[in-house]
């Protein structure tokens, strides 16, 4: 069904309403993963990592002075309990956000005949129903419409293989998330031509507020996500893989290291 909402990006200020839930949402969701998986999308965000994201916008400070990522870190955070969040922050934002905002709409438009599309908030006023007051707030990252229809999805990047983990500013994220795990040399120089990442994961898939371990607040909360085992993502998977050991309660992710 579709639920009526007061939408706010978390980067702007700007206000939509309307977003697609339940099963409506997860029949969306899964035929976007389909689609994502099918045209190797990983692919052209690692590519686009490699080439430009990594030397151009996350890391420049290490590329100027010649410098590897845990150099450039090490300079930046005195802690080294932060570094990783240092740095994934800016993988996040500067590299894999990056991406989606500017680079990914036109690899769609050419790989699915502009079936699926990232629309900025801009393009969303004439596909959604406008509502005066009285409605809920929903945060999310990016904005997808697939088929005529949009989705709102909540995106987290993580270095890590076993779940994801951070600062929390909403107790009404969009239920639809976007898990992105990678590994990347960080003892390599930073340099033009150059191929940082290893490997990279990718899962969308829906998630309730109980999933999440902590209790998010509007004004700061920590709260982590892991794939419990009771549960099948095999057809959320855009690539990589996840595996059980025994009695294991979540998933351990693996990573895909095609190039």
């Amino acid at each position: 069904m579709i639920i009526n909402t007061k939408i706010v990006n978390k980067l702007g200020s700007v206000k939509y309403v309307s977003y697609i839930c339940g099963t409506m949402s997860t029949e969306k969701l899964q035929k976007l993963v389909n689609i994502l998986r099918e045209i190797n999308f990983h692919q052209d965000l690692r590519k686009y990592l490699n080439l430009v994201g990594i030397p151009k916008y996350c890391f420049p400070y290490a590329k100027e002075y010649g410098l590897t990522i845990s150099q450039q870190t090490e300079e930046m955070e005195d802690s080294k309990r932060q570094h990783t969040v240092y740095q994934t922050v800016r993988l996040s934002y500067e590299g894999i956000k990056t991406f989606f905002v500017r680079v990914a709409p036109d690899i769609l438009e050419k790989k699915t005949g502009g079936r699926v599309k990232i629309l900025k908030t801009k393009d969303c006023k004439s596909l959604l129903e406008s509502k005066s007051n009285g409605d809920k707030i929903i945060d999310f990252d990016l904005i997808f419409e697939i088929d005529g229809e949009i989705l709102l999805v909540e995106m987290k990047v993580t270095q890590g293989k076993k779940g994801w983990s951070g600062a929390t500013h909403s107790t009404s994220k969009s239920p639809n998330y976007l898990l992105i795990s990678i590994d990347i040399d960080k003892e390599k120089i930073v340099e033009d031509g150059q191929e940082y990442v290893k490997g990279m994961f990718m899962l969308m898939s829906t998630f309730g507020m109980d999933s999440w371990m902590g209790t998010p607040k509007d004004d700061s909360s920590w709260s982590s996500l892991s794939l419990p085992t009771d549960r099948d993502f095999t057809g959320c998977l855009i690539c990589g893989s996840l595996s059980k050991k025994g009695n294991d309660k979540n998933y351990r992710i693996t990573l895909d290291c095609g190039k």
